[in-house]
Formats: C-alpha cells, sequence, structure tokens
C-alpha cells in the first residue's frame, strides 16, 4: 500500500463495524422498545408497528451505509481513482460528525504525498 492509505483503510472499517453496531443497537431499540411502557394511554398500542418499521428501516440504512464503505475499501485496495475520491469525501464528512478522529485519520492517509502519486498514476 502507497504511503498511509493502510491508516485510512483501517479507518474506514471501524467506521463501517459501527455502522453496524449502531444499525443493530437502534433497530434493536426502536423494534422493541414499546412506546406503550412509556406513555400512560392504552389506545398508544398502534405506535408498535411504526417502532418495528423505523427499526428494520434503521438496520438496512446502517447495513447499506456499511456495505458502501466496504466498496471504497475495495477500491482504494484496487488503487481506483474513483474510490480515492469517495475515500476523500466520506473522511471530509466524518470530519463534521462523532467521527471526527477517524475522518481526521483517513483523511491524513488519503492527503499523503506519497498515496496521492498512486492514484494519479493509476489514474493515467
Amino acid at each position: 500500500m502507497p504511503g498511509r492509505l493502510n491508516i485510512t483503510i483501517v479507518c474506514l472499517h471501524i467506521s463501517a463495524a459501527l455502522y453496524v453496531l449502531l444499525g443493530i443497537g437502534l433497530g434493536f431499540f426502536f423494534a422493541f422498545v414499546s412506546v406503550q411502557s412509556i406513555a400512560p394511554d392504552p389506545s398508544l398500542t398502534s405506535v408498535q408497528p411504526l417502532g418495528i418499521f423505523l427499526g428494520v428501516f434503521t438496520l438496512i440504512f446502517s447495513l447499506l451505509l456499511a456495505v458502501g464503505v466496504e466498496v471504497v475499501v475495495w477500491g482504494l485496495r484496487k488503487l481506483k481513482y474513483w474510490a480515492w475520491i469517495a475515500g476523500i469525501v466520506i473522511c471530509a464528512l466524518y470530519i463534521t460528525s462523532a467521527f471526527v478522529v477517524l475522518g481526521g485519520l483517513g483523511l491524513w492517509g488519503l492527503l499523503d504525498s506519497e498515496t496521492q502519486a498512486a492514484f494519479r498514476a493509476a489514474k493515467q
């Protein structure tokens, strides 16, 4: 791997794992925590299907995000120029989120001079 690309790949793997864990956790929370236990009104039992829908949607969405990140990792390993651009965008978005450390380390690896040179040479 050129330059510090391994650092970026590890950061993206960690973020994909966190997406899966968050999806499972939030999916479980939305699907199985009954609004009936929070609300004193027993007529609110019709809200439970909404909770199940939100749980399933959250789980599927987070799994799709994790798969997308892993596709970018695959492209980075193959020195695909599109993956380098996508990695920069993903890591820049992580800077503005709770994944700020992963984003900073990821950008450090992607914007390394050796890494940039390798991806520009592979683009030719």
